[in-house]
């Protein structure tokens, strides 16, 4: 599973919100709204959203909150070699890796 998903009914002049699942309502994007309800996703770490559907960060980056709508480039020096990575790995000692986003 890499989202959390929930609606909220709206009533009628209302407009769709997201905000009402924490008290500061981050993380959570209206992805869907009609006359009846909103539909609000929450993607996991590892994930982001887009077209509104949660999707793993590739390799070479990483997202280390809920709630990304992109994913994070690992730095020179660091890697990411899986998708849906949550932080990237440091390079080994004798290793060095001079360009963002390296995967191995």
């Amino acid at each position: 599973k890499q989202w959390y998903q929930r609606r909220v009914a709206i009533t009628a002049g209302e407009t769709a919100r997201c905000d009402t699942f924490e008290t500061d309502g981050s993380g959570w994007n209206l992805v869907r709204a009609d006359n009846n309800d909103s539909l609000c996703l929450k993607c996991e770490s590892g994930s982001y959203l887009a077209d509104a559907v949660c999707k793993l960060c590739q390799k070479g980056n990483y997202s280390d909150v809920e709630g990304a709508t992109e994913c994070k480039t690992c730095l020179q020096g660091n890697y990411s070699d899986v998708e849906g990575a949550t932080e990237c790995k440091t390079c080994l000692q004798g290793n060095y890796f001079d360009v963002e986003g390296a995967t191995e």
